[in-house]
């Protein structure tokens, strides 16, 4: 299952030892090659804590993303 939060897709996981949080930005794209996958393009962002704290972590990057934009 995932959800969305100001346009980041947002879906749970798990690896082996626990669940963690992952979301992607609305712009992510990858391009893959021999040397394996590449990010073109967006962010991706990861939290072992909890949904919030992943929703923190894309509030304050929007926030930095959005006062460092030329104008």
């Amino acid at each position: 299952m995932s959800i969305k939060y100001k346009g980041w897709e947002i879906h749970q996981d798990d690896d082996t030892r626990r669940s963690f949080w992952c979301a992607t930005s609305p712009n992510y794209d990858v391009d893959c090659d021999d040397e394996g996958f590449h990010v073109i393009n967006g962010h991706g962002l990861t939290s072992y804590d909890s949904i919030d704290d992943l929703k923190r972590q894309i509030d304050c990057f929007e926030e930095e993303f959005n006062e460092n934009l030329v104008d």
